[in-house]
């Protein structure tokens, strides 16, 4: 197989009026040179073998549209701590050490990370800060999610904000990457996954990890403009967006709502045969008249005790609401107080 390196301008759409724009880019324009590997190993290598694994050295265009989706919502990401598994080549940490306060950039690649060193240097025009512009930093590790589960949750001071990776539902690491994630995110944080929709092998391991563990999942579909000679050029991409409530608030979020329900409808589906949702949805023909109106009569009664429930519960959240939002807000200055240390 050919290995010699290539390099390659990726062009991102930046938000009008994007208070980094710098001299040499035209108007609404990010341009990031990448250098990148023609070829890659076979992703199913044994993840012990892979140290020295070039796939992340590949372009993977997942993080070319959540690339996209940063630049559209700037402010989300702007001053927070990010935290990237499977940083790949580094386009997406690029455009994060754009924004964020600290831009932690990961992969289990020793070579993928020593190439994104190498791209971080040759774009650096674009993301170091100047002299009038708030204090970012970017940090470069070696990071192997199994040791990220096996070593238990992060100390708060070290969480993310915000956790982002692209192109990593493969095989059968959904699990692994939704542990690791829980580990490194901070509550009420929010996760970002992109992938190519035909490459979702891992996604109903991750969904049901991410779920458990308190988070809701809203996913939406993107068909960028690539290119024509883009071998990607056409495909459906998937953002999966993956939040959660802390002490009863909204936690951060960069998408209004989701377009894709096929992956929560076939699991729900899952659960229960055909004839067994029809048994419970449809009423036997040999009923009675005074069965019917008994079981009418039954279904009113609960559903008038679970109004009443529902009212219930939102009095006491109403009553907890004050509370909440000191909990929060000592949480934050606690995490804060840690970082500043």
């Amino acid at each position: 197989r050919g290995t010699a390196w290539a390099y390659e301008e990726v062009v991102v759409p930046e938000r009008a009026g994007a208070d980094h724009a710098r001299e040499d880019e035209e108007a609404g324009k990010l341009r990031i040179t990448i250098r990148r590997r023609r070829t890659s190993i076979d992703a199913s290598w044994p993840w012990s073998q892979r140290k020295h694994d070039f796939t992340g050295c590949s372009l993977w265009w997942s993080g070319v549209v959540l690339a996209q989706e940063v630049l559209r919502c700037p402010e989300t990401f702007r001053g927070r701590w990010v935290t990237d598994l499977g940083s790949g080549c580094g386009l997406l940490g690029i455009v994060l050490a754009r924004l964020a306060r600290l831009a932690l950039l990961t992969d289990a690649s020793e070579v993928s990370v020593e190439n994104c060193r190498h791209n971080l240097k040759v774009n650096e025009k674009l993301w170091r800060p100047q002299a009038h512009e708030p204090k970012r930093e970017v940090q470069l590790r070696q990071l192997d999610w199994e040791d990220v589960v096996q070593g238990g949750p992060w100390p708060l001071a070290e969480r993310a904000d915000i956790v982002v990776s692209t192109d990593t539902l493969y095989g059968s690491w959904g699990e692994t990457l939704a542990r690791a994630i829980l580990n490194v995110v901070l509550p009420g944080g929010l996760v970002l996954l992109t992938f190519a929709a035909e490459n979702n092998m891992g996604f109903d391991a991750f969904r049901e990890r991410m779920e458990d563990a308190g988070y809701s999942l809203v996913l939406s579909r993107r068909r960028p403009d690539l290119g024509p000679f883009c071998e990607q050029s056409g495909a459906d991409f998937i953002v999966c967006e993956c939040r959660q409530e802390i002490f009863g608030r909204p936690g951060l979020h960069i998408l209004d709502h989701g377009d894709v329900m096929v992956w929560a409808t076939q699991a729900q589906h899952k659960r229960t045969s055909p004839e067994e949702r029809w048994t419970r949805r449809a009423p036997s023909c040999a009923t009675s008249a005074a069965e019917s109106q008994s079981s009418l009569e039954a279904v009113s009664e609960e559903l008038e005790r679970e109004r009443d429930l529902t009212r219930r519960a939102h009095a006491r959240a109403n009553e907890a609401e004050q509370g909440a939002q000191a909990a929060r807000a000592e949480l934050e200055q606690g995490v804060r107080a840690a970082r500043e240390e």
